[in-house]
């Protein structure tokens, strides 16, 4: 007979459990630390107390939001309590959002460390059920509940990194509906000390994964076990990480659609109006299929291709609009409906889109949530500052296209050239601008707003056509007259930004090699050699250095601009800065932003408060590469002026996941030029918080010790 006891915020189903005593106890081979991945209101706690009450053996559930006595606690107090169950011979449910690599480490580096598989349930349900069931919950443990609840999840919603088995997961099991869940439910249920569920990645509507019933994978008499090799086949084809972005784009005989991605100019659009909005779903549909064939019809669509996303697998829209396109015969190569983040479509096995379109509020502003918050914080700090040079304010009905700034994320990962701002009619009484139920305007406006939108990314299709004949036909010959190493590299750098190997003689190798060839040497004065001579004679500095590695050294910022400031400081020869690294670095930087994120743990860990970010300057001040480790207070006497802000708080300084990211993918990074540097360094003092602008340093650290604005979503580590 099992009893439930609550101790610390996590319940505990056993019979007599034997005394506890923390790191003693050996672990049994078939216990297991299950990590929940799930947004609010997805269904995690009722996951965990249903498996609970019926298991074969004992589960403990720790949530963070109760742990410290019925209070919200920490990681560490998870880690603590999930020690003592497993010393108890007790399974662990991991009951947290966890929706991101940050978040889910801990929790599989302490599973590793203490000889368990860490397995991962994904509970990725419709994230408008999810919201419905926050909103009328009562008494939530977390305090999520209620009518402004929807916000938030949709923010969460996008800012999901669903898991990989490269994390450290043996198995992964992704839920889409109710009925799934009951199903892993009744797996988890079912597991024993002398059963083992399989390893791998199991989605049964991803075709990338192993399908069929979750029951079958219970190793015991008579149950469908995988065949060797099985495991390994489902890793590799899910390298990337089950990504419910990532769209099944197919054809209705089931095979890829044949347009050619690298000819076919794309632009990835929302549909306008219909969440925060409150406009009519079927009306909706109706106008977008409709204005979709209008535009079709036109010789200006020739070569072009129109992408309709939602984040919500199961959204009513893409269903409305899905069924409707193909009544009207739309060609699915030309016109896709598919859900994802629109931000990180083509990074999550989507189609690569040259253009997005954002729903955007009146003041385009990056404010609110849903598309118009995802857009903003993904394309970096300067894209509000590039969209005012084209437009203040936007008013129903309008367009306005911003090319985005050659900085921007969303231009250096995903290949996104244009953001096309649309403003829809609101039926939202809460809302600026409403018209309530006058839906003879409101169609006008959403027919309009479709049309300008679909013709303004015809313009920016038909123009980047253009520059690019123009820009590749002088190195077309290699033997024409005025042809020259000039001009090849720069077809190679045109080429080779789209990920295609270079026609004639221009190739992005080529570029390169002549860039390398032909770098200036920098004389770099005394006091900026400090970190070189740091770097290669620690020893000579050993009452500052903190840390020495075969790769690398940690030492204090001198100068810091924060409460907390580290450098980790590279001991390879020959990389002055970070403009010299290439992708044969790649180890090294992984290693440098390794040691960085383990020192930011261990402060965060000596004081709750703090938050870091690890990151490069585009343009560093000091010889030898160094990385950032700095806490997001600011507050230090060190940080006295406009270029220090500057310097950490927009895309001059570079998050170092992102310089990771853009090596793998592009070999090299993007070059900050002088003109940007100045640029970026010379630009208004923002809150890093809430981009409010303030008159000068003084004015700017005040605001910033009282800002209660949520931090952006980048990598932070707290």
């Amino acid at each position: 007979m099992t009893h439930e006891k609550f101790c610390d915020g996590f319940l505990v189903f056993s019979s007599l459990a034997p005394a506890i005593i923390e790191g003693s106890a050996s672990c049994e081979p078939n216990l297991v630390v299950v990590v929940l991945v799930g947004v609010p209101g997805s269904g995690k706690s009722r996951f965990c107390s249903s498996v609970i009450e019926n298991a074969s053996q004992t589960w403990t559930r720790i949530c963070q939001d109760i742990i410290a006595n019925g209070k919200r606690g920490t990681k560490a107090q998870c880690i603590k309590q999930a020690t003592i169950a497993l010393n108890s011979s007790s399974s662990v449910f991991i009951d947290r959002t966890n929706l991101n690599r940050e978040q889910r480490l801990e929790f599989i580096e302490f599973a590793k460390k203490r000889g368990v598989e860490a397995h991962a349930v994904v509970l990725n349900l419709p994230v408008g059920t999810c919201i419905t069931r926050a909103m009328n919950r009562t008494s939530h443990e977390g305090g999520l509940e209620g009518k402004k609840v929807g916000a938030v999840i949709q923010r969460m919603a996008h800012g999901v990194e669903l898991p990989a088995l490269e994390e450290g997961f043996s198995r992964i099991t992704v839920c889409r509906t109710d009925g799934d869940a009951d199903e892993c439910i009744v797996a988890y249920r079912s597991l024993s000390s002398s059963s083992k569920l399989p390893t791998g990645v199991f989605d049964r509507n991803s075709s990338s994964t192993t399908k069929g019933s979750l029951e079958q994978f219970l190793n015991k008499p008579g149950g469908g076990q995988k065949k060797a090799g099985q495991a390994s086949s489902s890793a590799a084809s899910t390298k990337k990480g089950v990504e419910s972005a990532a769209p099944e784009l197919k054809d209705g005989d089931g095979s890829m659609p044949q347009a050619s991605e690298e000819s076919c100019a794309t632009l990835a659009f929302p549909s306008i109006s219909t969440a925060d909005f409150r406009f009519d779903h079927e009306k909706a549909a109706n106008i977008i299929v409709e204005t979709v064939s209008e535009f079709f019809s036109r010789a200006e669509s020739s070569g072009l291709r129109l992408v309709l996303v939602d984040i919500d697998q199961g959204s009513d829209m893409l269903s409305r609009v899905r069924s409707k396109a193909e009544s009207a015969g739309l060609d699915s190569r030309k016109f896709l409906v598919t859900h994802g983040d629109i931000t990180k479509l083509h990074s999550t096995g989507g189609p690569r889109c040259s253009v997005i379109a954002n729903a955007a509020n009146w003041r385009l502003k990056g404010g609110g949530g849903g598309v118009n918050l995802a857009i903003y914080r993904a394309a970096g700090d300067d894209f509000e500052e590039a969209t005012k040079k084209y437009a203040k304010t936007l008013d129903p009905g309008k367009v306005v296209a911003v090319p985005l700034p050659a900085s921007s994320p969303l231009r250096t990962k995903e290949g996104v050239t244009h953001v096309i701002h649309v403003l829809g009619p609101n039926m939202n009484p809460q809302r600026p601008n409403c018209i309530a139920d006058d839906y003879s305007q409101g169609c006008r406006l959403l027919r309009q707003c479709y049309a300008a939108l679909f013709s303004t990314f015809a313009s920016i299709a038909k123009g980047q056509a253009s520059k690019a004949k123009v820009t590749a036909s002088p190195a077309s010959n290699s033997s024409s007259p005025g042809s020259s190493k000039k001009g090849k590299a720069e077809v190679g750098k045109v080429t080779g930004e789209e990920g295609n190997p270079a026609s004639g003689t221009g190739t992005l190798k080529a570029a390169v090699e002549e860039k390398a060839a032909t770098k200036k040497p920098v004389n770099w004065p005394a006091w900026a050699q400090a970190l070189h001579d740091v770097a290669f004679h620690p020893e000579k500095h050993s009452n500052v250095v903190l840390e020495v590695t075969d790769d690398c050294v940690v030492l204090p910022d001198l100068y810091a601009k924060a409460k907390k400031h580290l450098l980790v400081v590279s001991r390879k020869a020959g990389l002055d800065s970070i403009a010299d690294v290439t992708n044969e670095h790649l180890p090294l930087l992984r290693e440098m932003h390794a040691v960085g994120e383990r020192w930011a743990k261990k402060l965060v860990e000596e004081d709750n408060t703090l938050v870091f970010r690890l990151g490069y300057h585009s343009v560093p001040s000091m010889r030898q590469v160094h990385l950032h480790v700095i806490s997001q207070d600011f507050n230090s006497p060190g940080l006295k002026n406009k270029k220090h802000w500057n310097s950490f708080t927009t895309s001059f300084f570079r998050d170092s996941r992102d310089v990771i990211a853009e090596l793998e993918s592009r070999g090299k990074l993007e070059e900050c030029t002088e003109e940007m540097e100045k640029r970026l360094l010379d630009s208004e003092l923002r809150c890093h918080r809430c981009r409010c602008v303030q008159p000068n340093i003084p004015r700017l650290k005040a605001h910033v010790c009282s800002c209660s604005k949520p931090l952006p979503l980048q990598s932070l580590i707290s």
